[in-house]
């Protein structure tokens, strides 16, 4: 969904971006939440997407770091929708003592928009 189209107490845009940018500050915080959430978690299609990238590099590497993934963005020619202020600006959230409640609160929001569609 875009930003516009969905309601406002149905996520967070904060800490979808702090949750990816902690991920990208450390891959070991990605490994950690893997149990927790998945893709779906996040409500902006960009952010599922972006896991999604994340999820890929870390399933082929059990690890990443900043160079794997713009390297994995210029192979898959995203440039224009991962670009480099995107990936500063999710470092710049990036948030690890928070970690653990926000992807706890990303989940309620799934559940919220979940409950929403029926």
């Amino acid at each position: 969904m875009s930003q516009e189209q969905i309601d406002q107490s149905l996520f967070d845009l904060k800490i979808e971006q702090s949750v990816l940018g902690t991920f990208l500050i450390n891959s070991v915080y990605f490994q950690i939440s893997l149990a927790d959430i998945s893709g779906e978690v996040f409500c902006l299609e960009k952010h599922q997407k972006f896991y999604d990238l994340l999820r890929f590099i870390y399933d082929e590497e059990s690890k990443f770091d900043l160079n794997r993934v713009f390297a994995e963005i210029r192979f898959q020619r995203k440039e224009e929708e991962f670009s480099y202020s995107f990936i500063a600006d999710l470092v710049g959230e990036g948030d690890i003592d928070n970690l653990g409640d926000y992807c706890k609160i990303l989940k309620a929001y799934y559940l919220r928009r979940s409950m929403n569609l029926l």
